[in-house]
């Protein structure tokens, strides 16, 4: 939930808790109690600086360290922050992996010696086949490669260039994929898609 060197704009002081509206829990540090309780920061900025750190520095002592538990009168406790909703969202967009599922990349002429530039991407597996088709034909002197992360389903130069595929094969595929087609129509086209998207 706290994490300073990978946070954007990152809580690091009692102020920053206090200015963002985000909550605070003191957790006992006694193995056999962890009772949790949420701080009340304004009380506690009556006892601390605004600008205490929330982690301390390598042998440094901290606040935490003079705070008690109410349950079981342990000394020492640890700060957890829970970041307001619009805070958790931030984070959430952050953390999530903003690259598209499937990827074209293009290793150039004189592949392995050179390094691959990404030119198409799509979520869509039909749709980055089809630009992957498209590159692969466009720079057919070209490694072409289509990516799922490092797993490669297709390469121009080991699968030699891919057979281009028609719109009536595109309409088919998608009604596969919406699962408009009768078992009896998926049984006779399936061959034909799999060999052309092979």
């Amino acid at each position: 939930m706290y994490c300073e060197s990978t946070m954007p704009d990152p809580i690091r002081t009692i102020e920053d808790v206090q200015a963002g509206g985000h909550a605070l829990y003191a957790i006992c540090r006694n193995a056999g109690c962890r009772h949790c309780k949420k701080v009340d920061v304004q009380r506690l900025l009556h006892a601390v600086p605004a600008q205490a750190r929330l982690r301390p520095g390598p042998n440094e002592r901290h606040f935490t360290d003079s705070m008690r538990c109410e349950h079981c009168r342990w000394r020492g406790v640890y700060l957890w922050v829970e970041p307001a909703e619009q805070k958790r969202q931030i984070l959430q967009k952050s953390a999530r992996d903003e690259r598209s599922n499937y990827e074209i990349k293009d290793w150039g002429q004189s592949h392995p010696y050179t390094t691959c530039v990404t030119i198409g991407a799509a979520d869509n597996l039909f749709v980055a086949r089809g630009a992957y088709i498209a590159a692969s034909g466009f720079y057919s002197d070209h490694r072409i490669t289509l990516q799922q992360g490092a797993f490669v389903i297709g390469d121009s130069k080991r699968d030699g260039l891919p057979e281009v595929m028609t719109h009536e094969d595109y309409t088919r595929m998608r009604a596969i994929e919406t699962g408009t087609l009768s078992l009896e129509e998926l049984e006779a086209i399936g061959p034909t898609i799999s060999a052309k998207a092979s």
